[in-house]
């Protein structure tokens, strides 16, 4: 009886509890909680007579899938408030077979940032249009891919693509900007205004791009990056920008900028006016390479140009301005620089006359150049 006793005691005490716990509480995330952006939409960001899209308040906006403009003239995004982010998520904005009938108004973007908006964020997507004619009819595309009205400050652009433009690619009307990781091609073929691979005004950042093909046979100036004073351009890959074109700046740094560790390669080709690989006016420029640029052209050549005030340091020039009917020059500057450790040589090979490493106004202080015998 003892041992039947013990075995029921331990039965017992090792039986848990007969009461079932509560109901499981709920796992499930709502669609906010798993996703607390706003897609881009006509019932999040209806557009009106101007925009496709619009966006009026701020917040984190991305596209769902690839949009086309092809029967309107519509920017595609027009974003009209500050703080906002817009992620294209690897998606594309396009604008093709658009026919043009006399009186149209054919000024709408990619993305259009509207005056005096602020922090503005655009990542991640390509934009691009497709220009031409067919028989009687005329196509057309994007104005500019992606544009910010006067005042727009602390905008940033990362890991766009943009392509086909009839005018500019990127260009930024407002300070301290960034343009970041970008690739712009081939925008502003045939037009008779100036055309800019990137534009971004004073304080602004623009790095790590990719710029080439743009403003092919125009009658005004080209340029593949230009920037505003106190602005640093570095690690971009600039060429064959302003091809045939009236003039060809592959880099334009006002006063006061940092220019480093770029790369401009054969912009200008055939060009009718002056063409410059990089002009930099009171700044830094240092590191980087100017080859080939103003092939052919009828006007002067100059592989870097550096106006007064200018530090010069560990560039190197060469073979600009080859075949050039007036004169070549790997390295110019205008006076009072300090210049030392480039490497400028080959500089207008069968041109009118050439000059690889020139000392301007009297002031310039220098160290070891190299400008190789004639």
């Amino acid at each position: 009886m003892l041992l039947v006793s013990l075995l029921v005691c331990s039965h017992v005490c090792l039986a848990g509890d007969l009461n079932p716990p509560s109901a499981p509480e709920p796992t499930m995330k709502t669609l906010d909680q798993v996703e607390p952006r706003i897609p881009i939409g006509t019932d999040t960001t209806p557009g009106d007579a101007d925009s496709l899209y619009k966006i009026t308040s701020p917040g984190s906006y991305y596209l769902t899938g690839n949009v086309n403009i092809t029967s309107n003239f519509k920017h595609a995004i027009l974003i009209d408030s500050d703080d906002v982010t817009v992620d294209l998520t690897g998606y594309r904005l396009w604008s093709s077979w658009v026919t043009i009938p006399p009186g149209a108004n054919l000024d709408f973007d990619g993305i259009h940032i509207a005056a005096e908006c602020k922090n503005i964020e655009i990542r991640n997507g390509t934009i691009a249009s497709d220009n031409h004619t067919a028989g009687l009819f005329t196509y057309r595309g994007f104005r500019k891919g992606l544009s910010a009205e006067n005042d727009t400050d602390g905008i940033r652009i990362k890991d766009i693509r943009v392509s086909g433009a009839r005018e500019s690619g990127i260009e930024l009307l407002g300070n301290d900007n960034l343009v970041k990781g970008c690739t712009v091609s081939d925008n502003g073929t045939s037009v008779t205004s100036d055309v800019y691979g990137i534009y971004a005004l004073s304080g602004s950042t623009v790095t790590g791009n990719t710029v080439n093909n743009n403003g092919e046979s125009v009658t005004s100036d080209v340029y593949g990056i230009k920037v505003g004073w106190g602005s640093t351009v570095s690690g971009n890959t600039v060429s064959h920008n302003g091809d045939s074109a009236s003039g060809s700046y592959g880099i334009y740094a006002s006063i006061g900028c940092t220019v480093t560790g770029n790369t401009t390669r054969s912009n200008g080709y055939y060009a009718v006016g002056t063409v410059y690989g990089i002009r930099a006016c009171g700044s830094t420029v240092t590191g980087n390479m100017a080859y080939f640029n103003g092939y052919n052209a009828t006007g002067t050549v100059y592989g870097i140009y550096a106006d007064t005030g200018s530090t010069v340091t560990g560039n190197t020039a060469y073979h600009n301005g080859d075949s050039a009917t007036n004169t070549a020059y790997g390295i110019y500057l205008a006076g009072y620089n300090l210049v030392d450790q480039n490497t400028a040589y080959g500089n207008g090979t069968g041109a009118g006359s050439a000059t690889n490493i020139t000392y301007g106004v009297t002031g310039c202080v220098y160290g070891i150049n190299v400008p190789p015998a004639p």
